[in-house]
């Protein structure tokens, strides 16, 4: 592995083998955490999507974002955004592809298959050449057989088939193309002013008068809401912890309820080893004795270079290439095969275990369930804990009584107001303030709510200890803040003004500081900036987007505008215009665009038509038990579509 990561393949090693991780997880053996079984989540034609690849999909969806954007992806928070639904809307889209293949008979040759798993970068050694042991190496890695992979790169193929039916030959009209080329050839030669709202001259004081004024237009500005303090129960899983415990008894009648989901195939557990040709086979065979693993072997047969030996781990028989699984389902446990041969090379293999199709024990579901009912009594033993809790509330007992007896949280919190805001400064409670505002201004001084569910899975109670009425400050007491007002009101009234003038200035053809002068304002505390042959294209990161929208709206050379952008007023002036020849690379990029947009829109057609022709059968039932804390993330065995 290392010697492999320090060669010049390392880089693209490590993103085929992400990639590979991604389909194993979506297909084959991922330990499931979270469901067991395997009902139907949908079905499109002939094609069914289990809810088990529904959860690794979803899984490995969010695992994905994760990594790219280094940031934890909340699980629950992901279903009630109703990210499942856009995974189950992925998978529904590729059955309906799928489907269609194989009703247009769309057929890939396993000489196909072979020259496009040969011709990945990642499985070649350093001449360019394909590497068996490298692709052994990473498929394993990723936890799929070759087997394995090369039926999910015949699908995809199977599927980019039927895409590329549907936009080959989509090219960007080159009259579109002309347009969009001499549209972005266009340049401007510009100067302008910027003229910060803060920098302008203000004269004078406000008067009494404008003070009032002021004062009687913001009334509202200078309220301070009715706040009220209030004293909380809150407590949630963490303190009932300690009561929670999952019993054999538990666990066998959990198992026992979802018996229909544990049926299996027959599977088969073996030793592969790929060969290169039908002499390594000979050698292999030649060194095979009665007992000894394929490993031993295969390192007898080749004391240097000897060919890689994985481990398969219990494959039913549709995981595996047919003219393997012919001869591995006849076998008997400890028999090594003689050569198969694919397309993928030749097979020896050495089976080392077989069962038969039947129901698992409960001891290969046993993590899983255990999760399940840990889940299901962890609410139960909350929901008990509640009782407790609300019981001493009926009692009357005292919050501070009730949280040192029970050994729960009690927090206060002062200044609450109606829509759920607190003073600024004041820590903020990991649960939701809405509903405890909510009770807190319906409930009279001293009385308590009943215990309710919060946001974040625990409860709450609240008592209202006092309350602060609302009111208005008087005027006397908010005179700085009206005359700041004031002032920020003149002063954007004043470079409202000084920017009219100065555009009307600038489209008279005066020089820029002979104009601020003129203003009364200094030159030389005015920034005047001058660009040359400015493009759209320009990535010019000191002129903002708008300023560059607002320039390009100009179209002959000494026109001018003025924007208003935050707290400060841009001048512009078109000093000249010109066309420019674009850069060919960009109008290749431009025609790759166009044609990818253009490809987009078939494609967002050819999916409503496969929607007509194909409409999925979604079992609600499934797709609900994601969502239903109640079902401990079981699925049901059977359901309604």
């Amino acid at each position: 592995m290392r010697k492999l990561m320090e060669n010049r393949i390392g880089r693209i090693f490590v993103i085929v083998l992400f990639s590979l991780m991604g389909l194993s997880m979506l297909s084959f053996g991922v330990t499931d955490f979270s469901m067991v079984g395997n009902s139907n989540a949908a079905l499109v034609g002939d094609y069914k999507i289990t809810a088990a690849e529904l959860d690794q999909t979803f899984n490995f969806d969010l695992a994905e974002e994760q990594r790219n954007t280094g940031q934890f992806v909340n699980r629950v928070q992901a279903l009630t955004e109703g990210r499942l639904e856009e995974t189950l809307a992925r998978l529904i889209l590729r059955r309906q592809m799928q489907q269609a293949a194989t009703d247009s008979e769309v057929l890939i040759t396993e000489e196909a298959l072979a020259t496009i798993i040969r011709n990945n970068d990642g499985f070649q050694d350093e001449e360019g050449n394909f590497d068996r042991e490298r692709f052994n190496f990473i498929v394993y890695q990723a936890g799929l057989t070759p087997e394995a992979y090369a039926q999910q790169v015949k699908a995809n193929m199977t599927r980019g088939q039927m895409s590329q039916a549907v936009i080959s030959g989509v090219q960007a009209p080159n009259l579109m193309l002309d347009v969009l080329t001499e549209f972005q050839g266009r340049t401007r030669d510009v100067s302008y002013v910027t003229l910060g709202e803060a920098d302008v001259p203000v004269e004078g004081e406000p008067t009494e008068e404008e003070l009032n004024v002021l004062y009687e237009q913001n009334l509202d500005a200078f309220r301070t809401p009715e706040r009220r303090t209030v004293s909380i129960l809150n407590f949630g899983p963490a303190d009932v912890a300690d009561r929670v415990t999952v019993t054999d008894e538990q666990l066998q009648a959990e198992y026992n309820r979802q018996i229909d989901s544990f049926r299996v195939d027959e599977r088969r557990r073996f030793e592969q080893a790929l060969l290169d040709s039908a002499e390594q086979a000979e050698l292999l065979l030649a060194a095979a004795t009665e007992g000894s693993s394929l490993s031993d072997i295969v390192a007898a047969a080749f004391p240097e270079n000897a060919p890689f030996v994985s481990d398969v781990d219990w494959a039913e028989r549709e995981t595996l290439l047919p003219e393997m699984a012919d001869v591995i389902f006849e076998m008997q446990v400890g028999e090594i095969s003689e050569p198969i041969e694919t397309d993928l090379g030749l097979h020896i293999v050495r089976l080392t275990g077989s069962q038969e199709a039947g129901t698992r024990p409960l001891d290969d579901v046993r993590e899983a369930l255990t999760e399940q009912v840990q889940r299901r009594n962890a609410a139960d033993a909350l929901f008990d804990f509640s009782a407790e809790v609300d019981q001493a509330l009926i009692d009357e007992q005292p919050f501070e009584e009730i949280a040192e007896t029970l050994k729960i949280n009690l927090i206060t919190l002062d200044g609450l107001a109606e829509d759920a805001t607190l003073p600024v400064g004041t820590a903020t409670p990991a649960f939701g303030l809405s509903i405890v505002a909510e009770e807190a201004f319906y409930l009279e001084p001293g009385e308590v709510s009943p215990l309710f569910e919060s946001s974040n899975g625990g409860y709450l109670a609240v008592r209202l200890d006092s309350v602060t009425p609302a009111n208005t400050q008087p005027k006397e007491e908010v005179q700085t803040q009206l005359t700041g007002l004031w002032e920020l009101i003149e002063r954007r009234r004043v470079a409202a003004d000084l920017a009219a003038k100065l555009d009307e200035a600038a489209r008279d053809g005066a020089e820029w500081n002979d104009a601020l002068t003129e203003l009364g304002l200094d030159p030389e505390q005015v920034t005047v900036q001058q660009v040359q042959q400015l493009s759209r294209a320009d990535r010019n990161t000191a002129i903002a987007p708008a300023i560059l929208r607002g320039i390009f709206d100009l179209t002959e050379p000494g026109d001018t505008d003025r924007l208003r952008i935050g707290d400060r007023w841009v001048v512009i002036r078109i000093e000249g215009v010109a066309s420019e020849a674009v850069d060919p690379v960009q109008i290749q990029e431009m025609r790759v665009d166009l044609a990818e947009t253009l490809s987009l829109d078939l494609l967002s057609q050819y999916q409503r038509v496969l929607d007509q022709r194909y409409p999925a059968r979604i079992n609600y039932n499934v797709l609900n038990s994601f969502h239903t804390p109640e079902s401990g993330g079981s699925i049901p065995a059977h359901g309604g579509y």
